[in-house]
């Protein structure tokens, strides 16, 4: 068993005692500013986890292959708890009249400019590393800018903002989290077993749907891990170890993978409640405010260093210090400042 899947069933016990120990257990927030740290150690799993499959060489004692996956699935988690904040936010304050054009406004120039930048560069680039004619390089050109390395996420993510809209503009307040999760599985499994033929990736996406449910009722789990914190830590260390147990002994199937996908976004923001310092990790909050330039280009700088046969070590070190700092200058160019 690897150090991170340890960890993984260690800070659960350990976040339990710390409230156990505490007179008036302070359970700390878990808003967007908050969570900027644990964005940028997600990115940097995804990052070397797909490095590692390449190169061999990314930290291979914490094997962060395996954990590439899971780390997009807390993405989607974290983007449906967001999403309910942030509606549940303009509700209380009577803005809802003008939330949802801002919202598509937003979310739109927040995925679409750094998806169309990317694509754009990874279609050059494409150009001169394939030597295909012209006419055929114009062919595949849509492909090529829309489709980028681990594109998918973007286009899974539009829909999901399409659905929370769908659900919360035109269902009432007891149906419209039922119908965002209904129509977030819906999408899941048609793109599962109608659409893709490659399927491994789609299991993050019902994470979304957890984050949006677990964002409703977050009252009821802070009450629950007042007055039970051990058991309600045990159960998620004994959730994580039987999924590390069915992966040890070669149990580790899709509705396996799929089950703890599901249940890795709640565990991450269990730890969360518990430990406050995990908010100050500066370095982490600064790859976590450029988390998504980073998780859009590093499959681009992958696909161009890797190729040039350097050493495993200094390859790993190129892209990662390439691909964080062309995600800094991505980010000031399509936001105009960095997110903090």
């Amino acid at each position: 068993m690897t150090p991170l899947l340890l960890a993984m069933i260690l800070l659960p016990i350990a976040a339990a005692f710390r409230i156990r120990r505490a007179a008036d257990p302070v359970l700390y927030g878990f808003g967007k500013a908050d969570t900027m740290p644990l964005r940028g150690l997600l990115a940097l799993v995804v990052m070397f986890g797909h490095l590692d499959t390449k190169t061999q060489f990314a930290v291979p004692v914490l094997h962060l292959v395996h954990w590439a996956t899971p780390a997009v699935a807390v993405f989607f988690f974290l983007s449906g708890y967001g999403l309910v904040k942030s509606y549940s936010a303009a509700e209380s304050s009577g803005r809802i009249p003008g939330y949802w054009q801002a919202f598509w406004k937003r979310s739109l120039a927040r995925l679409m400019v750094p998806l169309l930048v990317v694509g754009t560069t990874w279609a050059v680039t494409r150009f001169f590393a394939l030597d295909i004619p012209l006419h055929v390089f114009f062919r595949r050109l849509p492909r090529f800018v829309l489709h980028p390395p681990f594109a998918w996420y973007v286009w899974a993510q539009l829909a999901f903002y399409a659905f929370f809209f769908l659900s919360f503009r035109c269902f009432g307040r007891r149906w419209r989290v039922p119908a965002a999760c209904a129509l977030t599985l819906a999408y899941f499994l048609v793109m599962k077993y109608a659409v893709e033929t490659v399927v491994y990736y789609w299991i993050t996406s019902p994470a979304f749907a957890v984050g949006v449910v677990f964002s409703t009722n977050e009252e009821r789990v802070r009450a629950a891990v007042r007055k039970h914190p051990v058991g309600v830590y045990l159960f998620a260390a004994v959730a994580a170890a039987s999924f590390f147990a069915a992966r040890e002994i070669g149990f580790w199937n899709i509705p396996v993978r799929e089950a703890f996908h599901l249940l890795i976004g709640p565990s991450f923001a269990l730890i969360f409640y518990a430990f406050e310092w995990l908010r100050r990790v500066r370095p982490l909050a600064f790859v976590g405010a450029i988390s998504y330039e980073v998780y859009l280009l590093h499959g681009v700088v992958m696909k161009n260093l890797l190729p040039l046969g350097w050493p495993p070590a200094i390859a790993v070190a190129a892209v990662a210090l390439v691909t964080i700092g062309l995600s800094f200058v991505l980010n000031l160019a399509c936001r105009g400042k960095r997110r903090t």
